[in-house]
């Protein structure tokens, strides 16, 4: 694709955007988290490890602008660092699942037989269970850790995208440029790799997009219920938690700043969504 090309697709897919307002402003969050994870360091005012008891549940002031947990912790350097952690890891385990979940799916939609009934009953029996039900019984069998947090997000949603690759294929395969390709003497990998997955992929990635919300989610929720990143780890969930018996006594900041950050992370995560079935399906554009 040359450069021309290039800045067509660039300006069509900005024309698409700017139908939804909307969309502009979660890619604008989003990258602003992106930002505060990846210059957590220079952009936080004091050390998240650092324990002061002298400043222990300081009210948000201009000394710490979110003030400091019951250690003396402050809670703006806190909540910067841990988006180094929750969104990688959420980014790392979505992808991993969907390429795991892509390939599972390819081979099953498109060579069908007893391979595809038994990788389908599979993907089926842990369907069957909530996600978030599914990951709580794994890391409680496993422990908590960084790792196996990872391993459990990628588990519970490679048969999510297994099931849509393996739709999205079973559509494709029927179409007449499949055939074609087949009467050309195409390989079966090649008619996979070339002609089928290139139509199918699109479609997936709106789902992709998604579960990076609910990622977000699922990594903080699992940390607030002592199953995810252990502590002393700067992350939103564990900062939910410790701050969840102080709201009743008045210090609110130590949960809700947190919490507001997953929430930004996870709307966020959730317009950029519309707007990528925006482009990917031109019946819901705004005319």
């Amino acid at each position: 694709m040359g450069l021309p090309e290039i800045r067509k697709s660039v300006a069509y897919y900005w024309y698409v955007l700017n139908q939804d307002p909307l969309t502009i402003v979660g890619l604008a969050i989003l990258a602003s988290i992106v930002l505060v994870g990846t210059f957590a360091q220079p952009l936080s005012p004091y050390d998240p490890y650092a324990t002061s008891a002298a400043e222990a549940l300081d009210l948000p002031s201009a000394t710490h602008w979110f003030g400091t947990d019951s250690l003396g912790r402050d809670v703006l350097s806190r909540c910067f660092h841990a988006a180094q952690i929750d969104l990688p890891l959420a980014f790392v385990s979505v992808f991993s699942s969907f390429v795991i979940g892509l390939v599972v799916g390819s081979i099953s939609g498109y060579w069908n037989g007893k391979l595809d009934e038994f990788t389908m009953r599979v993907m089926d029996v842990l369907l069957a269970f909530p996600n978030f039900i599914l990951a709580i019984a794994l890391m409680a069998a496993i422990g908590p850790s960084m790792f196996n947090l990872y391993f459990t997000q990628v588990f519970i949603r490679i048969p999510i995208f297994a099931r849509l690759v393996r739709g999205q294929v079973l559509s494709e395969r029927e179409n007449e440029y499949v055939e074609a390709a087949v009467s050309a003497g195409n390989s079966s990998y090649r008619i996979l790799s070339r002609h089928i997955l290139p139509n199918s992929i699109p479609n997936v990635l709106i789902a992709v997009t998604y579960n990076f919300g609910y990622c977000v989610l699922n990594i903080a929720a699992l940390s607030f219920i002592g199953l995810g990143i252990n502590p002393p780890t700067p992350e939103w969930g564990i900062m939910v938690s410790d701050g969840a018996p102080y709201i009743m006594t008045g210090e609110w900041w130590l949960s809700v700043f947190p919490g507001i950050f997953i929430v930004l992370a996870v709307l966020a995560f959730n317009l950029a969504g519309d707007g990528i079935t925006s482009i990917m399906d031109p019946r819901r554009r705004r005319v």
